[in-house]
C-alpha cells in the first residue's frame, strides 16, 4: 500500500464452503502512527469505532479466520509505503484419493 491505494472499507473474507485463515507478515521499516495503514477489527459491519486496532509494525505477524462475523477494515497510507506477505491457508482440506503408486 502507499499513497495511491485506496483504504479497505470494513468488510469480510468469508467464502462459502470453505474454512481458511488469512494471515500477513509486516515488512516495511519506519512506521508512525501519521503513515496510517492500521488494521482494524470490529464486531459488526455497523460498528463504527473498532475494537481492536493493530500497527503495521515490521515483523509483526497477523492471522485470522475469514468468519462472516470477522468484520475489518485497513486505514489508507500516507508518506509510505506499508509492504506485507498476504497468504490464505486451508484449514481442512478435502479428503483426497492417494495417488496410483503410493504405500499409504
Amino acid at each position: 500500500m502507499n499513497e495511491e491505494t485506496p483504504e479497505f472499507p470494513t468488510h469480510n473474507d468469508f467464502a462459502d464452503n470453505e474454512d481458511t485463515i488469512a494471515s500477513f507478515l509486516y515488512l516495511s521499516d519506519g512506521w508512525s502512527p501519521s503513515c496510517g495503514g492500521r488494521f482494524h477489527m470490529f464486531c459488526s459491519k455497523e460498528q463504527a469505532i473498532p475494537s481492536f486496532s493493530l500497527s503495521p509494525i515490521r515483523n509483526r505477524f497477523l492471522a485470522f479466520r475469514t468468519k462472516p462475523t470477522h468484520w475489518h477494515s485497513v486505514e489508507r497510507v500516507y508518506g509510505w509505503e506499508r509492504l506485507s506477505v498476504l497468504s490464505l491457508w486451508n484449514v481442512c482440506a478435502p479428503e483426497r484419493e492417494p495417488l496410483p503408486d503410493s504405500k499409504v
